[in-house]
C-alpha cells in the first residue's frame, strides 16, 4: 500500500539577515519556488505544502505548484521553531482532508541547490522503514576549533595530533536542506531527530545555506554551474528552469541521479546516444592542433564532418591557473618567434569570439563540439555554450574540484583514464557519480607504443563498472589498434586529428590526417555492422549454398 508523504516548506515573511529572503531569486527563480519544485519532482513525495504568513510568498508557492498553509502569527516570529511550523502544517493538512500522513518532510528554502534526489533520498529511507528520521549530510574533513577563555581548542580533534585525512574517522556535516520523519513519531517527539536517525550523503559541492547577503551572492554566481534545465516535458528536476518553463537546450540533461537507472549503460550526447547496441560515437580530437589559428580549427571541423565523425573536441584552459608559476617566464622557440611559456599558452588559447565562430560552423556542418576543461573557470566558460558533454583529460582525473564542477553541470562527462591507477579511477568515479559518465581507456604517451596500449583493459573496466559505457581514447599511430578497440566493444572512440602530421606541436605526430580519419570512420561502421547481435541464425543468403552443399539435411541428421 502506498504511503502518504507530505513535504512541508516553512517560509515566513520576516527575515532579518536577508530581507525578503524566501522570495529572493537565484537564476530567476524565487528560493521558495526552487524548494517546491525539488519536492514535486521527488517520486516518493505525494503532497507539497508551504507554511507561510506572507501573501507574496503564498502567491509564489501557489505558482510553483504547492498548497499553501496559512501560518498563525503565534508561530511566525523570529523565535518560532521549524518544528512548530511543521506540526501546525501537518494538522492543517490532515484535518480538512480526513487523511493520515505517514511521513512528513521538513525542507528548507535556504538551500538553493537542493535537488529532487536529495529530497527523495531522505523521504524514501523513512517511507521504506529504514529509519525513523533522516537528514541530508555531506562528507566533512575540516578541523573544527572553538575559542574558550581566550584560547583556541580543537572540537573534533586533538590539537596535539595531526592525523592524515584518510586516517581520521569520517565526519558528516548537516546540510540543513532536507529532513524526513515518521509522522507519528514526530508528533510524539516534537523534534526532527528521534528513534533511529539515518544520515543520507549528498554532493558536498552543492551545500550552501543562505543566511546573509554574501551567501545569496555566492548562490547567484554558482547557479550557472549547478542549475541544469530538464528536457522538455521532464518532471525530474523542476528547480532548475525559470517559472515560464523556457524550452531546455537539446544537450542538457536532468539531474544524474534521476536520469539513469541501475541497468542503464546509455549516455546522451545531444541528439545521439552512445552505449551498447548503439553506433560508436566517434570524436575527432582537435585539442590545440589548430595552433591558435581559427582557420585551422574550421578546416579540421570540415575534415571531421566529411569523414563522418559525430563530434570534434577542443581543450580549454585558463593559462594562469593551468601553468605552474615557475614556468611562466621560461622562454621557448615557437612558430611565432621566441616567447615566454605563459605567452605561448595564451597564443594557442581561443577566447569567446573564436568559440562562437566554432559553434556556428559546427552547427552549419551538422557536427557537435565540446572540450576538455582543465580548470573550473574553463568549465564556466564552456557552460556558455550548449555542448553535448564535457571531457576530463587523463591529467585532470585526480582534480576533485574540477570533477565536482563538471558533475554539477548535469551534462554527460567522459573520463579518460590514462596515467591513472585503478584506485585513482575508482575515486574519480565516486566524485563524478557513475550515472552520467562514460569511461575511456587510454595510454597517455604521444605516440603510444602498441605493446603499451593494453586494449584488454576495456574488458576490465566493463567488468568493474557494469553500469558505465566504456570507450577508447587512442594516442597511437596507425588505425588498426583503434579498430581493435571497437571490436572489443568500445562505445566511444576518440583520436587526435591534424591537417598535417608535420605541423608544429606536441600532439601532431600522434594524430590522424583527414584521409586516415575518413578510413577510420568507414571501417568502424563496417565493424559495428559485422559484429551483429550475437544471436546465431541461418541467413536467407545461406539457403542456396546449404541446398547445394549440405549432403545430409538437419532434420535427417537428427534421426
Amino acid at each position: 500500500m502506498s504511503r502518504r508523504v507530505l513535504a512541508v516548506i516553512p517560509a515566513r515573511g520576516g527575515s532579518k539577515g536577508v530581507p525578503g529572503k524566501n522570495l529572493a531569486e537565484v537564476a530567476g527563480i524565487p528560493l521558495v519556488a526552487r524548494a517546491v519544485r525539488a519536492c514535486l519532482a521527488a517520486p516518493t513525495v505525494t503532497d507539497v505544502v508551504v507554511s507561510t504568513d506572507g501573501e507574496d510568498i503564498a502567491a509564489a508557492a501557489t505558482a510553483a505548484g504547492a498548497t499553501v498553509i496559512r501560518r498563525p502569527s503565534a508561530i511566525s516570529g523570529d523565535t518560532a521553531s521549524s518544528e512548530a511550523a511543521v506540526l501546525h502544517a501537518l494538522d492543517a493538512f490532515e484535518e480538512p482532508r480526513s487523511v493520515t500522513v505517514d511521513v512528513v518532510l521538513l525542507v528548507q528554502c535556504t538551500s538553493p541547490f537542493l535537488t529532487s534526489s536529495d529530497v527523495e533520498s531522505v523521504a524514501a529511507a523513512v517511507a521504506a522503514g529504514e529509519a525513523d528520521s533522516a537528514l541530508t549530510v555531506a562528507p566533512f574533513h575540516g578541523f573544527l576549533w572553538r575559542t574558550r577563555d581566550g584560547a583556541g581548542h580543537g572540537v573534533n580533534h586533538d590539537e596535539a595530533v595531526r592525523p592524515r585525512r584518510q586516517d581520521r574517522p569520517q565526519d558528516l556535516l548537516e546540510t540543513g536542506a532536507a529532513y524526513a520523519m515518521d509522522a507519528a513519531g514526530f508528533r510524539t517527539a516534537r523534534h526532527r531527530f528521534f528513534g533511529r536517525t539515518l544520515p543520507v550523503a549528498t554532493d558536498p559541492a552543492r551545500v550552501l545555506e543562505i543566511d546573509d547577503p554574501h551567501d545569496l551572492a555566492r548562490a547567484r554566481l554558482l547557479a550557472p554551474l549547478f542549475d541544469v534545465p530538464p528536457a522538455r516535458g521532464d518532471r525530474s528536476d523542476p528547480t532548475l528552469t525559470p517559472l515560464e518553463h523556457t524550452p531546455a537546450p537539446s544537450h542538457r540533461r536532468t539531474s544524474p541521479v534521476m536520469t539513469a537507472n541501475a541497468n542503464s549503460r546509455l549516455r546522451t550526447f545531444g541528439r545521439r546516444t552512445a552505449g551498447p547496441g548503439r553506433p560508436v560515437y566517434v570524436v575527432g580530437e582537435i585539442g590545440i592542433n589548430h595552433n591558435g589559428e581559427l582557420e585551422n580549427a574550421l578546416a579540421l571541423i570540415d575534415a571531421a564532418a566529411e569523414a563522418g565523425c559525430d563530434a570534434v573536441k577542443f581543450q580549454k584552459r585558463t593559462p594562469e591557473i593551468c601553468t605552474p608559476r615557475d614556468q611562466w617566464d621560461i622562454e621557448r622557440d615557437t612558430p611565432w618567434g621566441r616567447m615566454t611559456y605563459i605567452d605561448y599558452r595564451h597564443r594557442v588559447e581561443f577566447g569567446e569570439e573564436q568559440y562562437r565562430a566554432i559553434d556556428e560552423h559546427c552547427a552549419k556542418r551538422g557536427i557537435d563540439w565540446f572540450a576538455s576543461p582543465w580548470d573550473t573557470e574553463a568549465v564556466a566558460f564552456l557552460e556558455k555554450f550548449d555542448v553535448p558533454a564535457h571531457k576530463v583529460a587523463s591529467a585532470s582525473l585526480t582534480d576533485d574540484e574540477l570533477l565536482r564542477a563538471l558533475r554539477a553541470t548535469g551534462r554527460t562527462v567522459i573520463l579518460s583514464t590514462g596515467m591513472s591507477t585503478p584506485k585513482q579511477i575508482r575515486h574519480a568515479v565516486e566524485v563524478l557519480g557513475s550515472d552520467n559518465i562514460l569511461l575511456c581507456h587510454a595510454t597517455s604517451t604521444y605516440p603510444a607504443k602498441a605493446e603499451e596500449l593494453n586494449l584488454r583493459v576495456i574488458n576490465t573496466l566493463r567488468e568493474e563498472y557494469p553500469n558505465v559505457p566504456i570507450g577508447y581514447s587512442g594516442h597511437e599511430t596507425g588505425l588498426q589498434t583503434t579498430l581493435a578497440a571497437v571490436a572489443l566493444g568500445a562505445a566511444f572512440v576518440e583520436r587526435h586529428i591534424t591537417l598535417d602530421r608535420a605541423m608544429w606541436g606536441s600532439d601532431q605526430a600522434a594524430s590522424v590526417e583527414p584521409g586516415g580519419l575518413t578510413r577510420l570512420v568507414r571501417d568502424i561502421r563496417t565493424i559495428e555492422t559485422a559484429l551483429g547481435d550475437g544471436v546465431k541464425k541461418v541467413y536467407e543468403s545461406e539457403l542456396g549454398p546449404m541446398k547445394k552443399l549440405r549432403r545430409v539435411q538437419g532434420d535427417l541428421a537428427g534421426v
